[in-house]
């Protein structure tokens, strides 16, 4: 956990966090970690030092299934086989059902779990690899190619052309950044009511209120709709660019820039400062419309090839 933490520090400074120890004795109640003034985040983290198989932590594991909330986990010990058995031994609760929650087991070299996923009943386990997942040159996988999409339809659309950058020219950062927020659309639009998934190699949305009688031909979105999208997209940017070692401004260096004495390039490059690194609500009206016209330009790919399954 210190390792971790120390790691991503900034990232720590503006989001909550918690510590469980368990033995076989006692199962101690979280131990809350500094409290934050400001979080700019609202990923959470729960600490826990304890076996797989203390029955506290399995109560713990089937408590978090049940909440309301977006849940990932990951088990990413250097040790392939025991993260086989690790997500093999969890819960049945987080396995069942449509909303099951996503298990990514760290496979290095290693593709026995492969043959368990292929069971219907394990089908949100995933393995991932530094060979499957460590290369953002890797072509031809979906996500990179709507990223380019996305790059190249916004510069093309843009009335800021400066702001507008494309794939090719983008740091790596800014291209990892990119596919993360085309990645997360799928869990994104379940907060409108549509499952946005891949069946025989096409690319398919569902309203999640027709219990998937129907498929949609077209996303037609609010604006309000499309606003909250933008928002909670820059809530990932946010802890995305926190683990980069990037930090908010402080008020003076916000002063500074919105004085015009210092501009965004040279906070970032000379003192790793983003000034972006702000609620929503908190940006100027320049950069988020951008973040709305990015969000915009996403749906318009995904609409692209939905009309390509007919």
């Amino acid at each position: 956990m210190f390792f971790f933490k120390g790691r991503y520090k900034e990232l720590f400074n503006y989001c909550k966090s918690s510590f469980w120890k368990l033995d076989w004795r006692d199962g101690k109640h979280p131990v809350e970690c500094e409290i934050k003034k400001v979080l700019l985040t609202d990923v959470e983290f729960e600490f826990v030092e304890g076996s797989i198989a203390h029955p506290k932590l399995i109560k713990k594991i089937e408590e978090w299934g049940k909440e309301d909330n977006i849940m990932t986990l990951a088990i990413c010990t250097n040790d392939s086989p025991k993260n086989m058995a690790t997500a093999l031994y969890l819960p049945r609760v987080l396995l069942d059902g449509d909303n099951a929650i996503a298990v990514w087991v760290y496979q290095q070299g290693d593709d026995s779990l492969k043959e368990f996923c292929s069971h219907n009943f394990y089908k949100s386990i995933h393995t991932f690899s530094p060979v499957e997942h460590g290369c953002i040159e890797m072509k031809g996988s979906l996500g990179i190619t709507w990223s380019e999409e996305v790059a190249k339809a916004y510069k093309k659309a843009s009335m800021n052309k400066d702001a507008a950058i494309e794939w090719d020219k983008m740091k790596q950062y800014e291209r990892w950044s990119s596919l993360y927020n085309v990645r997360s659309m799928y869990i994104k639009l379940r907060r409108l009511g549509y499952a946005l998934k891949r069946e025989n190699g096409k690319v398919v949305l569902i309203p999640l209120a027709e219990n998937g009688n129907t498929q949609l031909k077209h996303l037609v979105l609010s604006k309000e709709e499309l606003e909250m999208l933008a928002a909670t997209e820059h809530v990932r940017w946010i802890a995305d660019t926190l683990t980069k070692g990037f930090r908010p401004p402080t008020p003076y260096e916000l002063a500074e820039y919105k004085s015009g004495k210092i501009n965004k390039k040279d906070l970032r490059e000379k003192r790793f400062v983003h000034v972006d690194l702000r609620h929503f609500s908190e940006l100027d009206n320049v950069t988020r419309q951008y973040d709305i016209d990015m969000t915009d330009t996403l749906i318009a790919v995904i609409n692209k090839h939905l009309r390509n399954n007919y």
